[in-house]
């Protein structure tokens, strides 16, 4: 039987890899409209919220339903740092609105999907994964 949270990372590591390939053609100034990227980036994004929540079901430690809650306990819990929270908080509401804005209005938008985001992504896991 394998480990949830070995799963989750497996998965979120697949998605930062094709999330690097789709973005250097452009040098990191990914459409993040196009359907492919899109959908990359939120599941990867869902993927952290996800082992977040398992690594604190796993241990038994009560988190709250909602994203900033499980990120918020996992500081509480020096498992990351604020900065570290706050950076992937941010870029998880940012593909949030940038969905919606394309579901509403049809929309299309670039912005700066950075390596430091994707490495954010990395030492989010190996985090959870060392704790």
């Amino acid at each position: 039987m394998c480990d949830p949270l070995v799963e989750k990372a497996i998965n979120l590591r697949d998605a930062i890899h094709t999330l690097k390939n789709l973005a250097q053609p452009y040098a990191f100034q990914l459409p993040v409209s196009e359907q492919e990227v899109m959908h990359t980036l939120q599941h990867a994004c869902a993927t952290c919220v996800e082992m977040g929540a398992i690594f604190l079901d796993t241990h038994r430690y009560e988190k709250g339903a909602q994203t900033h809650q499980i990120f918020d306990t996992l500081v509480d819990l020096n498992i990351i740092d604020r900065s570290l929270s706050r950076r992937l908080l941010s870029l998880i509401c940012f593909g949030k609105l940038v969905q919606h804005a394309q579901q509403l209005k049809g929309k299309t938008c670039k912005v700066n999907l950075r390596e430091k985001h994707l490495e954010d992504m990395h030492t989010f896991t190996q985090n959870l994964l060392l704790a």
